[in-house]
């Protein structure tokens, strides 16, 4: 998981989609290179974030708040 932000330090888009779903694992597995520990703290950084957007055992999205409009 991770491989490309492991080895260049950017994500791919794939790559940040896996990384979300990843919260639902029981462990995840990173890869190693010049980037890993950029990579384990992007992955940390996407993990909770997502927790904000998990409900009990389905996905559920939060209302979205826009630049400068207040809700």
């Amino acid at each position: 998981m991770l491989d490309a932000a492991a080895q260049t330090g950017i994500p791919t888009r794939a790559e940040v989609t896996d990384a979300a779903m990843a919260m639902r694992a029981e462990c995840v597995r990173l890869c190693k290179g010049p980037h890993s520990a950029a990579a384990t703290r992007m992955l940390a950084d996407i993990i909770q974030r997502m927790e904000a957007h998990q409900f009990t055992r389905r996905s559920m999205l939060r209302t979205l708040a826009l630049a400068g409009v207040a809700p």
